[in-house]
């Protein structure tokens, strides 16, 4: 609960940036491109570092929350006077839709596929190329003409593909029980 209460209050802070007045100066405008590029590298730290990825793989509604947020145009408006017109802000905005756009990438490559693993990989020998072998088997095997090669082949591919998504942390911790 209280990570979705963080995301949401950078959300607000981010939205609520904004230039006052009804002709904001050059320094306004800069100062809230920078600050909006804080709020999306504390988001992206938190993705990449800070375990947030798989808190968002684990909360459909925050994974939707911050989709929705990177996606959502209405959120990424400023209000454009004289002075945005300006060589600095504007590259001040194009560094800011620079980050969104790393943030979006970061989002999208850490909540698409499984979360790397501390230290190298468990290696997995000989059930890589059964699991591989046997993906295109739709028909389970007839177990009274199956040979017990093949039928533990099986049963190793199976096992590969059930636990292919748990981490060396969570296999670690099983092993405890």
């Amino acid at each position: 609960m209280l990570i979705k209460e963080m995301v949401q209050l950078l959300r607000k802070l981010y939205i609520s940036l904004q230039p006052v007045g009804s002709s904001p100066s050059i320094s306004e405008y800069l100062y809230v491109a920078n600050a909006r590029s804080e709020v999306l590298e504390t988001i992206k730290e938190w993705l990449t570092l800070g375990g947030g990825a798989q808190d968002v793989l684990d909360d459909v509604q925050l994974f939707n929350g911050i989709r929705s947020f990177l996606d959502n145009h209405s959120d990424h408006v400023v209000y454009e006077a004289k002075n945005f017109k300006d060589a600095d802000v504007r590259q001040a905005w194009a560094s800011l839709a620079d980050v969104k756009r790393s943030l979006c990438s970061s989002f999208t490559s850490q909540t698409l596929r499984p979360l790397t693993t501390r230290g190298p990989p468990m290696s997995r020998g000989s059930v890589n190329r059964v699991r591989s072998r046997n993906l295109s088997t739709r028909e389970p095997p007839d177990i009274d003409r199956i040979e017990p090669e093949d039928f533990v082949d099986n049963l190793d591919g199976m096992a590969c593909a059930a636990f292919s998504n748990v981490t060396e942390e969570v296999c670690l911790c099983s092993i405890d029980f």
